[in-house]
């Protein structure tokens, strides 16, 4: 009887030990990867947003073109989405962070636009928070946006695009 007391606890000792191991690589695995890895081409919506618009965002893991908006202003005549992305002809795209729960980028102002605009996503368990921040030439804040974004199912490659008229 005692000879099975010390097996189960060997086994036991073993088992715990795969499992803090296996864990332990994992978490390793998990967190090598950015923001943008873990989540490109996935879509999130603001779902308080349907008051005066639609919105999905679509991140890809591009350093040029990080996001791709589709928006839909309510009410409408028309029934479809305006397409359009975050990429380099905004500004220059200064990526501040991208770990695997922040990415924090700037887009610089070309010579013509004066207004430096920041944007933070940060991943919590089901959510992403997102802040929007506009700055004016001198770094000062002027106004700053928050929203709490969902994960979308939508497939936005099917949404009806409209015609830029």
């Amino acid at each position: 009887m005692g000879n099975n007391n010390s097996i189960r606890k060997f086994l036991l000792l073993c088992l715990l030990f795969s499992f803090i191991n296996f864990c332990s690589k994992d978490i390793a695995t998990i967190s090598s990867y950015t923001f943008l890895e873990c989540y490109n081409g996935t879509v999130w919506i603001d779902n308080t947003s349907f008051k005066d618009e639609i919105t999905y965002i679509r991140f890809l893991n591009n350093s040029n073109t990080i996001l791709e908006v589709f928006n839909k202003f309510l009410p409408t005549k028309k029934d479809c989405f305006y397409n359009y992305y975050i990429n380099q002809s905004w500004g220059e795209i200064d990526i501040i962070e991208n770990t695997v729960n922040t990415l924090r980028f700037l887009i610089l102002p070309p010579d013509w636009e004066l207004n430096t605009v920041a944007f933070t996503f940060k991943k919590t368990v089901e959510t992403l928070n997102l802040t929007f921040c506009i700055y004016d030439e001198n770094g000062i804040l002027l106004e700053t946006t928050e929203s709490v974004l969902i994960k979308s199912n939508v497939d936005v490659d099917k949404l009806p695009i409209c015609n830029l008229d």
